[in-house]
């Protein structure tokens, strides 16, 4: 995990877009992290799509490479 994505950055970054009125791309910019990531953290946090993870053999493969 980034150091920026705690759940508390994660939070706050949405909340910026869903309560601030602020659009993703604009919070992407300021808090320098892709407007894609930013969009699925929005769309979990409203419940249209389920956080991704890998199966852990997966992730195990992934850091190793």
């Amino acid at each position: 995990m980034n150091r920026s994505d705690t759940p508390e950055f994660r939070t706050a970054a949405v909340q910026q877009v869903t309560d601030g009125g602020r659009s993703i791309p604009a919070v992407a910019r300021s808090s320098e992290m892709s407007a894609k990531t930013l969009a699925n953290w929005a769309l979990c946090a409203r419940g249209s799509r389920r956080p991704r993870r890998r199966p852990e053999s997966q992730r195990a493969n992934w850091k190793r490479g």
